[in-house]
């Protein structure tokens, strides 16, 4: 896999009048930002500002607030400063939060592809997750169904809520929980706020940089008809990286022990590009019973990743009987630990299920699969939504809300295999990793696999997606006490 290791940010922050200088670390996690809130800070003078340093300790203050006032089994992740949540995408941020897991591979049954930044989240073990923006119901136009979770900037979010249990007023379809991505709003601070980040993520296989940068401007106005906000953040963000790997295929009984069918050998490249825009304008009345909140949220994410693969073409059926097992050596379990597979039952069978010439099958040696593959997706999701909150009375409460969504989802997606024969050798005592070597068929010279009359095109396949989805949706509730 792919390590992401050297890592350098920076940051800056500004607040108007007796407002707080907001500094971002290295590294997010750094001590230095967490000093208490709780030290008085000197009096102002007339000559000087007073400079607040605050950092982890406000936003671990304010997510134990969330989840001891929720009305449910909650986990929250705050982030008091852009760029403080600790991770450069929201599933590596929500790994954190006790019960959540993160899927590492592209899919739950693809084990053969990585995924840098997850692919999605389990809950306490369990699939069906709900993803909510702002509390609203929000969906992609992908063939998931659903706004990915990489496809937000985590720079755009002030908090992510992790519902672990259902209630009345959350909707239906998440079984094992709900997760609600909240964008910043002007009111989360009073006054006028500027603040950015730039960093860049160097990985040692592709051996080069990736920017990420973002920036943010909010400012509030107090006025004889009410309180005024507005808010603005933009983020842009690059990631490449590069895996590679090896894989044994399907274990299978034979009368000489537990022998694989086959190999495999990987390497895939992974390049994402992302530009997440986000607004909101906030109005409250003076008396407080009017509070008035639109929002918008624009994320356009364009991922292109490729790959060359190695592998055996084998089926169910496994390893065969009649395998050559002179080299074989076997462990105390039973268990092939390394040796020279020379025959094989791949997709054709050994010479192609009949349907190959002899003059493709030279010799004892299995066919195996050269795969090409690229794929390109371009997906864009538009949300925008308007809420409006009016209390007339201590005890009774109107909120209505108004939510629009546009999505577009482009694949272009080709794979070409191509096909040659050849012994396989494996070798599972070098340590976890194991080694896998493609062997000239006996009896073939040392150029074998230098003569392009030794390979052959077996297939082809593309695959192309124009998905373009959108949905308006309403909700009002209303509430009172009677006591």
């Amino acid at each position: 896999m792919n390590v992401i290791r050297d890592r350098v940010a920076t940051g800056f922050a500004t607040k108007s009048l007796l407002s707080s200088v907001s500094t971002l670390s290295l590294l997010a996690a750094a001590p230095a930002m967490a000093q208490d809130a709780d030290v008085d800070a000197p009096e102002a003078s007339e000559e000087d500002n007073i400079i607040i340093v605050t950092g982890l300790r406000e936003s671990l203050a304010s997510a134990q607030a969330q989840k001891r006032n929720a009305d449910t089994v909650v986990d929250v992740v705050t982030a008091s400063d852009i760029g403080a949540l600790p991770d450069r995408s929201v599933s590596e941020v929500l790994q954190r939060v006790p019960g959540v897991s993160v899927l590492r591979f592209a899919g739950p049954n693809d084990p053969d592809h990585f995924a840098v930044e997850g692919s999605g989240v389990v809950i306490r073990g369990l699939p069906f997750v709900r993803s909510e923006l702002n509390g609203r119901d929000v969906f992609g136009a992908n063939s998931a169904g659903v706004l990915g979770f990489e496809d937000v900037s985590p720079e755009l979010l002030g908090s992510v809520v992790v519902f672990k249990n259902s209630t009345a007023d959350l909707i239906e379809g998440g079984a094992a929980g709900t997760i609600d991505l909240r964008t910043r709003l002007p009111f989360d601070q009073s006054g006028q706020v500027i603040a950015g980040s730039v960093e860049a993520n160097y990985g040692d296989f592709r051996e080069e940089f990736s920017p990420n940068a973002s920036f943010l401007y909010s400012n509030t106005w107090d006025t004889d008809g009410g309180t005024f906000g507005l808010l603005g953040n933009i983020a842009y963000s690059e990631l490449l990286s590069r895996a590679d790997g090896t894989g044994i295929v399907d274990y299978v009984e034979t009368p000489n022990g537990f022998v694989p069918s086959g190999g495999s050998i990987r390497s895939q490249e992974f390049d994402r590009e992302r530009l997440t825009i986000a607004g909101a304008a906030q109005y409250e009345s003076n008396d407080g019973q009017w509070l008035a909140t639109a929002q918008f949220l624009r994320s356009d994410s364009d991922l292109i990743w490729g790959e060359n693969v190695l592998e055996t073409g084998a089926d169910s059926a496994g390893a065969r009987s009649d395998l050559d097992a002179s080299d074989f050596t076997f462990g105390n379990d039973g268990v092939f630990t390394s040796g020279t597979i020379s025959d094989n039952n791949q997709w054709r069978g050994p010479n192609g299920g009949g349907l190959l010439p002899e003059a493709f099958f030279p010799g004892a040696g299995g066919q195996q699969l050269n795969l090409f593959r690229e794929r390109s997706e371009k997906d864009v999701t538009t949300d925008f939504g308007f809420n409006l909150k009016y209390s007339p009375t201590d005890n009774l409460r109107f909120n209505f809300d108004a939510q629009y969504i546009k999505s577009s989802s482009d694949v272009v997606d080709l794979t070409v295999h191509a096909s040659f024969f050849s012994r396989l050798f494996i070798d599972t005592t070098n340590g976890q990793v194991p080694e896998v070597s493609y062997l000239a068929p006996v009896n073939q010279p040392a150029d074998y696999f230098q003569d392009p009359s030794n390979y052959f095109l077996r297939s082809a396949m593309d695959h192309i997606t124009e998905n373009d989805a959108d949905s308006l949706a309403f909700r009002g509730d209303v509430e009172y006490d009677f006591s």
